[in-house]
């Protein structure tokens, strides 16, 4: 899945590039990041796989989890309460390779969000977080991509999108 996009996700004037599928209940999702390509040096470049209640919802009430890759590092993301600001961490600088996968876990209001070197066996900078409030049982997840600005774009590729450990596709 070969995807481009622009702008910025935390931002007021929030633009993501999103392919998503509604799941319910707990889920497991993982996905190989191929490549990444930005002309934006920020931890607001991101790819990776983003789990949203609403992704109709934009700036501030956009609650969502973010597990991904910015320029230079892997990244995390989440807005755990509508109206406040979004939080997120870069881990140390990213290796690159052939075998980065991105991980996302729901189980209830909880999210875990980390990455892989290895082709998915072991999973490093387990960023972890809880939901205020109650999540719906639907929810929406997928790949995403932006670039850090309105003006550039970036582009990622994904592959072996599984969730629960079953293949899944976006048309």
């Amino acid at each position: 899945i070969t995807m481009t996009g622009r702008g910025k996700l935390e931002s007021e004037a929030q633009a993501f590039s999103y392919v998503y599928r509604e799941v319910e209940g707990d889920f497991v999702i993982t996905a190989k990041l191929n490549s990444y390509t930005t002309a934006k040096s920020t931890n607001q470049s991101q790819a990776g796989i983003l789990m949203t209640p609403d992704f109709a919802a934009t700036g501030s009430n956009m609650l969502h989890a973010l597990s991904g890759k910015g320029s230079s590092a892997f990244y995390y993301s989440h807005r755990l309460t509508a109206g406040k600001s979004t939080r997120g961490n870069q881990s140390s600088a990213a290796t690159e390779g052939d075998n980065v996968y991105l991980k996302l876990v729901r189980s209830a209001d909880e999210y875990q969000a980390s990455y892989s070197l290895d082709g998915g066996v072991t999973y490093s900078a387990i960023k972890k977080g809880t939901f205020s409030g109650s999540l719906p049982s639907k929810m929406y997840i997928g790949l995403m991509v932006n670039s850090g600005d309105n003006s550039a774009t970036a582009t990622a590729v994904f592959s072996d999108v599984k969730v629960n450990g079953v293949s899944m596709t976006f048309s």
